[in-house]
């Protein structure tokens, strides 16, 4: 009896410590948002060769997502593909920078139930293309990840029965550079990093 009555009391101080997750074990997600990253190395070449005043402004970006919830830890881990692009013009110069970043996603929820709350980190790689018209003339190159992609940042938000809605916000960091067989008189290394903000809705699984 004594030991029934102990295990009893042992069953019931674990369900209390155990936080109730109303999130299935896979979350799978869309996002949108702005990054405030800005090429100014790029953009000062691009003006010096074209005569023009080209500035670059904040990024549109798109993400899906595909999460995992592990077991008892209040942690996730997750995959992530983003897009981000820009096109700017003036004159008769325009470029048009399509950017891509795969990355794997760790957070921990701090507050893990129906509304999550927590620090969310990622590590990727990043690749793009650029395409640069001047006065006639065009060029086309492909960008490889410099180092790899790296973000810090914070994400919060609530399921509502089979599904999420969600914020995210912090910094991120991209460094993209052209193939060395590409020659050409535009130095196409890009720096992209700054602050992002997205929104997210999406499905949660099993």
């Amino acid at each position: 009896m004594k030991i029934t009555t102990k295990a009893i009391a042992a069953l019931a101080l674990l369900s209390i410590g155990v936080p109730s997750v109303n999130a299935g074990i896979l979350d799978l997600r869309v996002g949108a948002g702005l990054s405030a990253a800005n090429p100014r190395g790029f953009e000062n070449r691009v003006n010096n060769l074209s005569g023009t005043d080209l500035k670059a402004g904040n990024f549109d970006t798109f993400n899906a997502d595909l999460i995992f919830h592990l077991p008892v830890l209040p942690m996730t881990l997750g995959v992530r593909y983003e897009q981000a692009a820009q096109n700017k013009s003036a004159s008769s110069s325009e470029w048009k920078l399509n950017v891509n970043n795969l990355a794997l996603l760790v957070d921990w929820r701090l507050i893990n139930s129906k509304i999550y709350l927590g620090p969310i980190v990622s590590i990727g790689y990043p690749w793009a293309d650029l395409k640069f018209n001047n006065g006639g003339s065009s060029e086309s190159h492909h960008l490889n990840s410099q180092q790899l992609s790296y973000s810090g940042g914070l994400e919060a938000g609530v399921y509502l029965g089979p599904f999420l809605i969600g914020a995210e916000a912090g910094y991120k960091s991209i460094h993209l550079k052209r193939g060395t067989s590409s020659d050409s008189s535009v130095n196409a290394n890009v720096n992209l990093d700054g602050f992002y903000g997205k929104a997210l809705v999406g499905l949660t699984f099993l």
